[in-house]
This record gives structure tokens, sequence and C-alpha cells, in this order.
């Protein structure tokens, strides 16, 4: 889509946005769900199957008169998404289809670099060892870090094992290497919205994630909530290193 969306590029994220959460999908009910007409969703449908998102997926076999409808569905050439949990001792990898369906995942002990381009090589090499034999390109990559990230791109404030990757030096790597798009976020973002994922009754709720750096993340109305500034909905701060020994009070 173009950097400024346009109402028709609105429309084909609706359509698709139906297409990738209900498939295989008829017609007739895209236009239900989304309330667009149906030349409108015949259109977007035409312009994603164009762009490869859209494929036919068999014809509804429901008894009836009049012309039975034919299933969308998301071809496996759409290509996938990685999300990766790179932390200061493992390091975790998750690779999906754009339905959201499990293509691999892999978590090993993380390897120590000097450099944010060594890393990003290694990561890059790890996300395309985990995706196998998942078609298409890589959409997407999600990289959680142990520290705050300004702007979904640079890296401040990290744990202390990994200093060198403050700033955006290891996202750009990483947009050079994989050929997408990449967004950074703070490791407790990422776990608050894996929760959020799951269970659907969260409303309001914090969580502090705590190991060589104390953590934060909050969502409300079962959103994550993000502030004006990293220091909220990213926050992070160095943990003294008395706290993150063992304690025998409470």
């Amino acid at each position: 889509m173009a950097s400024n969306p346009t109402s028709r590029d609105y429309t084909k994220a609706s359509v698709l946005d139906v297409v990738l959460s209900r498939a295989p999908v008829t017609r007739t009910e895209v236009i239900e769900l989304t309330g667009l007409s149906k030349a409108t969703v015949s259109r977007a449908v035409e312009e994603l199957r164009a762009d490869g998102f859209v494929a036919d997926g068999g014809v509804d076999a429901v008894a009836g008169r009049g012309r039975r409808s034919t299933y969308l569905d998301v071809p496996a050439t759409a290509g996938h998404v990685a999300g990766v949990s790179f932390g200061v001792l493992t390091t975790g990898v998750l690779v999906a289809d754009l339905r959201g369906r499990e293509v691999g995942h892999v978590v090993v002990p993380t390897v120590n670099h000097d450099e944010a381009g060594d890393a990003a090589k290694w990561l890059a090499g790890l996300v395309e060892e985990t995706a196998g034999a998942g078609r298409g390109p890589l959409r997407q990559l999600v990289v959680a870090v142990p520290g705050r990230v300004r702007d979904g791109a640079e890296i401040f404030g990290p744990a202390r094992a990994a200093k060198i990757f403050t700033g955006s030096g290891l996202r750009r790597a990483l947009v050079d290497l994989v050929d997408a798009p990449v967004f950074l976020d703070s490791d407790a973002n990422a776990s608050l919205l894996g929760i959020l994922a799951e269970d659907a009754s969260v409303g309001n709720a914090a969580l502090f994630n705590v190991s060589s750096v104390l953590n934060f993340a909050g969502c409300a109305g079962h959103e994550l909530v993000r502030g004006r500034t990293p220091a909220f909905g990213g926050s992070v701060s160095s943990v003294p290193e008395s706290a993150t020994k063992p304690s025998t009070g409470c």
C-alpha cells in the first residue's frame, strides 16, 4: 500500500483482514462481515488476488438454488511472518504463515557477538532456518529485546550484556538482510501481547518483567498501551546487581 493510504487501501485491508482471520471464507461472508457492497468486495478481492494474498479455495457445497459461492483462502505462496525473542541467554524464533499457522519454531542459546551486524546475520540465518519449507517471502519480522525501544527501531537502555545493540544498527542490518519490514519492541510488550492473544478476558493489566533489567508493559481495554515516549508502554530501567540475587525475605 502507499505511504499515504487511500480509502481503497483501507477497503482492501478490511477484506484481507477477514480472509486472514476466517479463511476459507465465502465472498458472501466477507460482505456480511465488512459491511461493504458486493461490487466493492469483488474489486478488492481481485486486487488482492493480483497481489498474491488471496486465492480460490473451493466451492460452497451447500445445496440450494442459485450460484454457489467460491471460498477465498490465503495461498501458501503469500508468505510468512516471524517473531524473535532475542534474550541475553536464549533466543526463540516462531515462524507462521499469514493465517497464523505455525511453520516452525526453535529455542537456542544466544550466541555472543561483538557487533550488531554479526548478531543480525545470526538472527537472519536463524529465521531462515526455522522457516524451512515455508514458501513465499518473509512479510515482516518482529524482534523483542530486553530494553527500551523507540519507534520500533532504536534500542536504548538495554540489558548490560546487550549494550552493543544500543541505537538503530541492529534493525538497519536486519532490514538489509531479510528484505522485509523489521519492527523492534521491548520483551515486556511482546510478553503482554502474547497473553492478550491467548486470553480475551484480560482487559486492564500491568506486566513487570524482571531479569537483568526491569521492563514494564500495560494494557487498557485489551489493547497494549503505548505512551508518547518509550518511558511508558516500553519502560525499562537498570536493575542493581543485588536485585538479581536470590532473596531470603518476602
